[in-house]
């Protein structure tokens, strides 16, 4: 009997024995494993199914486009691989929303964000500054700061101009009277200085700077004739106020002859108002 167990535990080792010797694991100490290599993937070598003996490297992901809001995706394995690529902005306006180059989703208006420039908004009861881009204001109305009858912040001030034209003896030419910051007038009144001697007012004819006002205008369209604006209304629209023609002389030389205003008018208070006045001029060529 225990000859027996001896032979058993004999015969035993010597199949462990063998079993350990011919092992992928132990030939692969000296090169003798015959592997079985599994395809390299994106994340793993190639790999002995045997013993996990690796050798070369993971292919890598490859392919698939990164967007504004998601990574990659691998064409070889369908994994989502790097990061999303973010949003690459082109910048808005205060009045176009900015958007995204690469996916062109709009991200709001920038209400901030003006590219215009800065100009005065000038009333007759005073100003503000705004953006030329979108009329955004600035602040809110200030009062006039006048000093001789103008703003000296915003520049505000009424102004009656004559427009300066050219023609030649026995022409006939046309001359504007326009009024600019309008402060609001419920009453006007325009004396025309011109030389008779050289130059004949034909017709007087009213402009539509003060709409809603009483248009009169002198019979008589000699040097110093009078054209007056009334009523109960305020005007405070700008723009041409007269138009006037005249006849060139036939004895008229050439050169320069003015043509000058003086102006008076009242708000709805009916205080005065002071005006600046620009000459104009008939250069006869």
């Amino acid at each position: 009997m225990k000859r027996r167990i001896i032979s058993f535990i004999l015969m035993l080792t010597v199949v462990l024995t063998c079993t350990a010797l011919t092992s992928c694991k132990k030939k692969s100490k000296d090169s003798s494993c015959s592997h079985n290599w599994k395809q390299a993937t994106c994340t793993r070598p190639e790999t002995c199914s045997e013993c996990g003996k690796t050798r070369g490297s993971a292919l890598g992901h490859t392919g698939g486009q990164a967007t504004c809001s998601a990574p990659a995706v691998c064409t070889r394995c369908g994994t989502s691989y790097g990061e999303a690529s973010g949003h690459v902005w082109v910048a808005g306006t205060c009045t176009d929303e900015r958007y995204c180059s690469l996916c062109y989703v709009e991200d709001g208006i920038d209400e901030n964000n003006h590219h215009g420039t800065v100009s005065w908004i000038k009333t007759a009861g005073g100003h503000t500054q705004g953006y030329t881009c979108c009329g955004a204001l600035i602040g809110s109305e200030q009062p006039h700061n006048l000093v001789n009858g103008v703003c000296s912040d915003c520049g505000f001030a009424p102004t009656v101009s004559v427009s300066s034209v050219s023609g030649a003896v026995g022409q006939t030419v046309t001359v504007t009277v326009s009024l600019t910051d309008n402060p609001g007038l419920t009453g006007m009144e325009i004396k025309i200085y011109f030389d008779a001697s050289k130059l004949t007012l034909t017709s007087v004819s009213n402009g539509t700077a003060l709409n809603g006002l009483t248009f009169t205008a002198s019979d008589n369209l000699g040097n110093g004739c009078k054209c007056m604006w009334d009523g109960v209304s305020v005007a405070t629209n700008e723009g041409d106020m007269l138009t006037l023609t005249f006849t060139v002389n036939q004895n008229a030389t050439q050169g320069e002859y003015s043509i000058g205003v003086e102006v008076k008018g009242y708000d709805d208070d009916l205080a005065q108002i002071n005006f600046v006045t620009n000459d104009g001029s008939i250069t006869v060529q």
